[in-house]
């Protein structure tokens, strides 16, 4: 099966963080398949031009401050035509995988005459959730999901939300997101006495409510630390107040370093607003960390009576405690996140949603 990926975000030398979970969506496929990625971006946030092409990528991305949002949608049309032409994509692939519906497919009925027949979109974007962050009615994307194409989303939640935006039924194969290699493998029972969150830290993250629940816990459990990877916004905002000795800040790390400590720790927390799915949580399971996650979003998805508790934002004092003095199987929890995330277990589930 050849399949074209297009998608408006994927990492690049100058953003290797951008949407890494796409790209391994991609990589976990091309063990069963060939496919040709299509990265086409337009955007307003900042002046960029971006144009590389090699036999499995084309990257074509623009951008300049302050371009109207109507003529980035359109000129993504036009960069993108373009680029199917040159591959040729109607004849040369069997299938075209859209990675996020907007902003290409408010051109679908055009965009067709370029494309193969057989047309799928996989859906991991907040945005359905946020209603774009606008007031206005967006009668053209939510029209998008009237289209005729299957639908993958990375979690229920998020086909939920894509309903919940449109107004109208929406149905969706469900098709979770893929740990790496890096948190594959034996996990040791024996754990230190830390507990793990890390992300890019942002909103709608909220590590403040763990910082400060961990503050108050740490008066009466001093031997347990607490260790935060990652970097972003909210970390140079939260830093220098929270500077208690057992709180660590460890910066950004690599996937083989955030195995190893989350192999090491006795438990990893999420606390946000929402999520659409949340790969760092899937690999903190695949490593055997119990998780504490806050009841938002698609992080309920992950929790079993096994692995975790469910938690309100009141409550982070009380869930560190449970979660530091209550007993957890590792291997267990390992085992189980591992039959779900690895990626030939997704890419045979992708492959399935294809071929139907």
């Amino acid at each position: 099966m050849k399949i074209l990926h297009i998608t408006p975000w994927y990492p690049t030398a100058r953003a290797p963080q951008n949407a890494p979970w796409i790209q391994q969506h991609i990589e976990a496929l091309d063990a069963y398949s060939s496919s040709h990625v299509l990265h086409v971006h337009a955007h307003a946030y900042g002046n960029e031009s971006i144009v590389e092409r090699t036999d499995q990528i084309t990257h074509v991305v623009k951008g300049k401050k302050g371009w109207p949002w109507r003529f980035t949608e359109l000129l993504a049309y036009r960069l993108l035509v373009r680029e199917l032409k040159k591959i040729d994509a109607a004849t040369t692939f069997d299938v075209v995988n859209f990675h996020i519906a907007y902003p290409h497919l408010v051109h679908l009925r055009k965009l067709k005459k370029h494309l193969p027949k057989k047309i799928i979109v996989t859906e991991h974007w907040s945005y359905y959730h946020y209603h774009f962050h606008s007031t206005k009615e967006l009668t053209r994307i939510k029209k998008i999901f009237k289209g005729d194409f299957k639908l993958i989303c990375v979690s229920e939640r998020l086909r939920a939300d894509i309903e919940g935006f449109c107004g109208y039924p929406v149905a969706a194969e469900i098709v979770p997101n893929v740990a790496g290699s890096s948190f594959m493998g034996p996990v040791s029972t024996t754990r230190d006495k830390a507990i793990l969150m890390g992300s890019y830290w942002k909103s709608p993250k909220r590590p403040e409510l763990v910082l400060e629940a961990f503050t108050k816990l740490a008066e009466s459990q001093s031997d347990w630390k607490l260790e935060i990877f990652g970097d972003g916004p909210l970390v140079e905002k939260l830093k220098p107040t929270f500077t208690h000795q057992n709180i660590h800040w460890l910066g950004r790390l690599d996937p083989a370093e955030i195995a190893d400590k989350m192999r090491k720790s006795s438990c990893f927390v999420m606390p946000s607003d929402y999520e659409t799915f949340s790969v760092v949580t899937a690999e903190a399971l695949c490593c055997g960390c119990a998780i504490a996650v806050s009841e938002n979003g698609a992080l309920p998805e992950f929790i079993q009576d096994d692995n975790g508790i469910l938690v309100k934002h009141k409550e982070w004092e009380q869930a560190l405690t449970t979660m530091t003095t209550r007993s957890w199987n590792h291997a267990l929890i390992a085992q189980e996140a591992q039959s779900k995330f690895n990626a030939q277990v997704v890419a045979k589930k992708y492959l399935a949603a294809l071929a139907d």
